[in-house]
């Protein structure tokens, strides 16, 4: 999976903000952990050993990814940026920093500006917290053009240490928080042309998108076809929050026109896509996202609900919707995100129920 992010509410695996410009590489642009801030931290601390990164071909621990310039003090290096997209991935309430490095002098090739392809050497790390301690840090690399390399790294308890974890952990650190599996990576980000999810146009250039966002990428020349407009969400705010949350949680992974797309048979389209110049449609009902669950009838019928009497999104009517129903469930059956997720995102569910109530039947 988003790992997933990323590895960044609602979509399949979670795997899963503000200002405009490049912020110090030293810091997440959130605000969380992972640039030396938290007490056990101070450079060149003696309880945080550095790992033993000749122990195998490929990174072992986190330490050897490239992430930290100071393992002991968890330095991130000045040549790693920060980033974080105007809406992420939900991640059972989990907080998260990213971070992504792109190879001196290259550039990302957004000639189609929907699938966005890395330049090789492009690492991407995401790293989440619960109750103020790190738990997990995701991690993608691209070894080779459609070579992916993808692991995450669990956080020790005290720490000090985060070896590679491939097998994943249902409750990690007694928590109900589930590191997800290497080998569940691809039910997410196989939808992404290049693997990557969460770093993209529609979620870079939203207002509350911060760190290595799409101005700052244009900016700084890290793209090779910059957009003549930049992507505007369709819409009044009850429209744009559901459209956001779709898209970055369901859409970008799942629930798009990719070849590998998991979710791409169904027909049910929740990924926001550009035109040539940059610019998305002009109102919520030219999406794919309305076009494709407005009064289209679900495959879904719950219990006690009569068939054919439920929709993707029945106008003015939560309860006859199969959206919000599946985003609001965890039976490891019909749930939204289906896997690596064991709590609902309250809110953003309750964004969907309002954004529908609101649609004229």
């Amino acid at each position: 999976m988003a790992l997933l992010f990323l590895l960044p509410a609602l979509a399949f695996p979670a795997l899963a903000s503000c200002g405009d410009l490049i912020i110090p590489s030293n810091s997440a642009p959130d605000g969380g952990a992972g640039s030396g801030d938290d007490d056990s931290a101070a450079a060149g601390d003696a309880s945080r050993p550095p790992p033993n990164c000749e122990a195998g071909v490929e990174p072992v621990a986190l330490g050897c990814t490239g992430l930290y310039s100071n393992w002991a003090a968890l330095t991130v290096a000045p040549d790693v940026q920060p980033y974080a997209p105007g809406a992420t991935m939900w991640a059972d309430g989990a907080d998260a920093s990213r971070w992504i490095w792109i190879p001196a002098g290259s550039t990302i090739d957004t000639t189609d500006p929907n699938n966005w392809q890395f330049p090789v050497g492009t690492k991407l790390w995401q790293e989440l917290r619960l109750l103020g301690k790190r738990i997990e840090t995701r991690f993608l690399w691209k070894e080779a053009p459609g070579l992916w390399f993808r692991t995450t790294f669990a956080w020790s308890d005290d720490q000090s240490a985060a070896p590679a974890s491939t097998l994943g952990l249902p409750n990690a650190r007694g928590l109900p928080y589930e590191i997800p599996a290497v080998s569940a990576c691809e039910k997410c980000h196989d939808g992404a042309a290049d693997f990557v999810l969460g770093f993209e146009a529609v979620g870079l250039a939203m207002p509350q998108s911060s760190g290595l966002n799409l101005q700052a990428l244009t900016q700084a020349r890290l793209i090779s076809k910059p957009l003549a407009a930049s992507p505007t969400l369709p819409g009044d705010p009850t429209n744009v929050a559901a459209l956001a949350f779709l898209h970055s949680n369901c859409g970008t992974s799942c629930h798009n026109r990719g070849a590998n797309a998991g979710a791409g048979q169904t027909g049910l389209f929740l990924k926001l896509t550009v035109d040539a110049q940059g610019a998305l449609p002009a109102t919520p009902q030219q999406t794919d996202t309305w076009i494709t669950s407005y009064k289209v009838p679900s495959t879904l019928t719950p219990y006690g609900v009569d068939a054919g009497g439920f929709w993707r999104i029945a106008p003015g009517d939560v309860s006859h919707s199969a959206i919000p129903w599946t985003a609001s469930r965890r039976d490891s059956v019909v749930q939204m995100p289906p896997l690596a997720t064991h709590l609902v995102d309250q809110n953003d569910v309750l964004k969907l129920d309002a954004w529908i109530a609101a649609m004229t039947p």
